[in-house]
């Protein structure tokens, strides 16, 4: 716009162009009136249907269940699948006799088989396997565990009591 513009310059009212209003139109409603509901059923405002409100026609009835399936059972995990093929049994030759044994037997001895005829990969796996269970062992076995001094005092009073009624 140019510097010296001035409200004299402007155009007058009659020339402007026509200004630009929105008429909205009237909404008319086509429904049908609702009828009055008969005294016994509940009124609009006791019950309102909405969000996380459904038609009571549609809700869950008492004592059933939403989910009348259940959930399916889950996939069975590779551990539990392959515990189970290795505890069935086969029937296996060893020195002339049909023995009957887990597959976990058998595959067990076939691997220390290969260990003593001299296969250096079977043995390091045997060593690794054999140090990997042996602290399980340990640690699941009672015996191997030491009581600190209160739970030694506390089971010797335990063991006195006891010896005192039987005795």
């Amino acid at each position: 716009m140019p510097d010296d513009w001035n409200s004299e310059d402007a155009l007058p009212e009659s020339r402007m162009p026509p200004a630009r209003v929105r008429v909205r139109a009237a909404t008319v409603n086509l429904a049908p009136p609702r009828p009055a509901q008969p005294p016994g059923q509940p009124q609009a405002s006791e019950y309102e249907v909405g969000y996380r409100r459904p038609p009571r026609a549609h809700q869950f009835q008492p004592g059933r269940s939403g989910n009348p399936k259940g959930r399916p059972k889950g996939a069975r995990s590779i551990l539990s699948i392959l515990s189970d093929e290795l505890d069935k049994p086969i029937s296996a030759q060893i020195r002339g006799r049909t023995v009957t044994m887990s597959r976990r037997e058998a595959l067990v001895q076939r691997i220390i088989e290969q260990a003593l005829k001299g296969d250096h990969r079977t043995v390091a796996m045997l060593v690794k396997v054999e140090g990997a269970a042996a602290p399980a062992e340990d640690q699941a076995s009672p015996a191997n565990q030491s009581l600190s001094p209160s739970e030694d005092a506390l089971l010797q009073a335990y063991l006195a009591k006891l010896a005192a009624e039987g005795a």
